[in-house]
């Protein structure tokens, strides 16, 4: 009744490849909304394989990516072979700005020397120890034709730790972040006020028009103060929730969990009378004659094409065991010691059901009260 930890063979996840670049890309788009584009690098740090999620109702990919922000510049000089004449640490922006770009670019390992010079002389000033760094410019050197001049960018490890991010397996969207750089600095100064932090909040636009504020907490955690603040959905065409979690003196948002949906109509179900009734009288035959219906409430089950309205419950079996039953239509399914079966009830009796199916079914509460018949 249930789905397992496996993508949901019914729809198409991104490639592996595919997913990789996106989330990167997003985590980038995510961070330059509050750092420019050459202040910081991203690095794979891990990353979760798409499988289902009950928390996002759909199928999801979770990546984390160390944070590397600009820390400082230096100026490596190469010889015609590769070979380092000299590297100057730290350099300031005008010395590297000076002199005159070079029309051709150095062969590849070239510029590996130049990262790697400027990364050991950076280490070796004590001030970190994770670095990484990019090639920015190249200047026409002094020491001879072919010489060259490297400009390198170095970014040190982010003492806050990793920049989290959740996707939608299938469309790519971003769903989830948390980003604990970006609560540098709340611990000093006055907090905002629940209110001023709301309305900055819906201010931003990462959140639909339609949402009110449920719960808003000023917390301290982990060397940071932040508001966490919970929303949901207040219009007709979408139900779901979102937590936002912003830096408690400015209102920057440093995570967010969105699990906005569109709402699914589901239209009528029996009643309960009726459910109870249908799903006794499949029991004997999927979970033994001893069997009996414990409890149900209306819900929702996923299975090929659309949602449909339904009653979902436990059942106990003759020795006390608890097994989960659903009903759709005329169809009651059950699932116990990872086995599902499935009945048609019709006018006199049930019929076990052994057709194969692609894939399997999900029970879900529903956001809203079902019609009856």
């Amino acid at each position: 009744m249930s789905r397992d930890n496996s993508p949901d063979p019914g729809e198409s996840p991104l490639a592996n490849d595919t997913i990789r670049e996106t989330a990167l890309r997003v985590a980038r788009e995510t961070l330059e909304r509050r750092w420019p584009a050459d202040r910081f690098e991203l690095e794979l740090e891990s990353e979760r394989e798409a499988r289902w999620s009950h928390v996002f109702d759909r199928s999801h990919y979770a990546a984390t990516f160390h944070v590397f922000e600009l820390a400082d510049t230096a100026r490596v000089s190469l010889d015609a072979s590769g070979a380092i004449r000299a590297v100057r640490f730290p350099v300031d922006a005008r010395e590297a700005d000076e002199g005159k770009p070079v029309s051709s670019e150095p062969p590849a390992p070239h510029l590996a020397t130049a990262r790697t010079a400027a990364e050991e002389v950076a280490r070796g000033s004590g001030r970190w120890r994770t670095l990484r760094s990019r090639v920015v410019k190249l200047i026409a050197g002094e020491g001879g034709a072919g010489s060259i001049d490297a400009i390198v960018r170095l970014f040190a490890l982010a003492p806050e730790g990793p920049m989290t991010l959740d996707l939608d397996a299938t469309s790519g969207e971003r769903i989830a972040f948390f980003v604990p750089a970006l609560l540098r600095g709340s611990k000093g100064g006055r907090p905002l006020s629940r209110r001023e932090v709301a309305l900055r909040i819906q201010g931003e636009g990462v959140l639909p028009r339609e949402v009110e504020l449920e719960r808003a907490d000023l917390e301290d955690a982990g060397g940071a103060r932040l508001w966490r603040l919970r929303f949901h959905a207040s219009g007709l065409d979408q139900c779901g929730q979102a937590v936002v979690c912003a830096h408690a003196r400015t209102g920057v948002i440093a995570g967010l969990t969105a699990s906005f949906r569109a709402r699914v109509r589901l239209g009528r179900t029996v009643s309960h009378e009726r459910a109870a009734s249908l799903i006794e009288k499949a029991l004997p035959l999927l979970l033994g004659p001893d069997s009996r219906l414990a409890v149900i409430i209306q819900g929702a089950i996923v299975g090929r094409g659309k949602p449909r309205a339904g009653w979902v419950g436990t059942a106990l079996t003759g020795e006390g065991e608890v097994a989960r039953v659903a009903l759709a239509g005329d169809e009651v399914e059950t699932s116990f010691g990872g086995k599902l079966q499935r009945a048609r009830v019709g006018p006199e009796r049930a019929v076990l059901v052994n057709e194969a199916r692609r894939r399997r079914s999900a029970t879900t509460l529903t956001h809203e009260p079902l019609h009856e018949e």
